[in-house]
């Protein structure tokens, strides 16, 4: 599912609702989630937990002072010492749910 997708399904079971939703406001209220969600990940630590969902939380994370890099013209560089990741661990419910 792309973010297109997800803008129409959202829009078409909000029609059931008290207050329906136009697309363009559900994709209003996306591009607000998915700027803070960037901003709270870009950050060395952060955290963002959505309930019945899971936790993504951002880190800093070492590499392995072994590993070289071959570039195709045969020159060895060495990658950075640390690197930043984002990890999701997923909420009991979502994991009982993709078992099932």
């Amino acid at each position: 599912m792309n973010k297109t997708e997800l803008v129409k399904r959202i829009a078409r079971e909000s029609k059931a609702t008290h207050s329906p939703l136009t697309q363009a406001q559900v994709r209003q209220v996306l591009d607000a989630l998915f700027v803070a969600l960037t901003e709270e990940l870009s950050q060395s630590g952060g955290r963002v937990e959505i309930e019945h969902f899971g936790v993504l939380e951002s880190r800093v994370i070492s590499n392995s002072p072994h590993g070289k890099l071959i570039g195709q013209d045969g020159i060895i560089r060495q990658p950075s010492t640390e690197r930043f990741i984002v990890i999701f661990r997923a909420a009991k419910t979502l994991r009982h749910k993709l078992r099932s």
